[in-house]
């Protein structure tokens, strides 16, 4: 079994355009019930990242009251049957799954990553997407990152129809805007971070 890593890291300040930012909190809004999916590509695999951390960090303030006593869990899923299935069972063995509320939706527990999917090898990605939507009593939300060079809107597009998810394609900022958000990460002492992410 792969051990969890730590990433994305929470509690930072972080910075998009205007546009984007919003575009992430309504990412964030969707994923915080569970059984839900979106499908998240920027061209850029550092900046995709950096998404999830926002969508994360944004995550745990709407859900801020119920969740003081810990964050939520990020766990990064293989796309594999049976580490699937193994990831679920673990999640669901203390849940009464006989009751009719078991495929209430609830407040997210705990988000999955499925990275790299490519909308030409879905069946492991979809599998997820439906175990999740099924056993919505597990607090379990999936981010399913698309690959591509540059931004692969088809890709997304082709993932979010296959998996009943939500696509989000976000642009990497231009020059004009890099510039402004680094002025602005840089007086709150996060302009190194910044920079190197650009």
């Amino acid at each position: 079994m792969i051990p969890e890593r730590k990433e994305p890291q929470l509690n930072k300040t972080l910075f998009f355009p205007d546009a984007q930012a919003e575009v992430l909190e309504r990412a964030a809004d969707k994923l915080a019930l569970s059984g839900r999916s979106i499908v998240l590509d920027t061209g850029h695999e550092a900046y995709t990242r950096y998404c999830i951390r926002a969508i994360i960090e944004d995550l745990n303030l709407i859900l801020g009251a119920e969740r003081t006593r810990k964050p939520i869990k990020v766990r990064r899923i293989r796309q594999e049957r049976d580490f699937i299935l193994t990831s679920l069972n673990a999640v669901v063995k203390d849940l009464n799954l006989d009751s009719s509320h078991s495929r209430n939706a609830i407040k997210t527990k705990e988000i999955w990553l499925l990275e790299n999917a490519q909308s030409s090898n879905p069946e492991e990605v979809i599998f997820a997407a439906s175990l999740i939507r099924q056993f919505k009593s597990a607090g379990i939300s999936i981010i399913i990152t698309g690959r591509s060079v540059g931004v692969g809107q088809k890709n997304v597009e082709k993932i979010a129809e296959l998996t009943q998810a939500i696509p989000i394609v976000i642009e990497l900022p231009n020059s004009e805007e890099f510039n402004g958000l680094l002025d602005t990460a840089k007086l709150v002492g996060n302009g190194a971070e910044y920079s190197a992410l650009m």
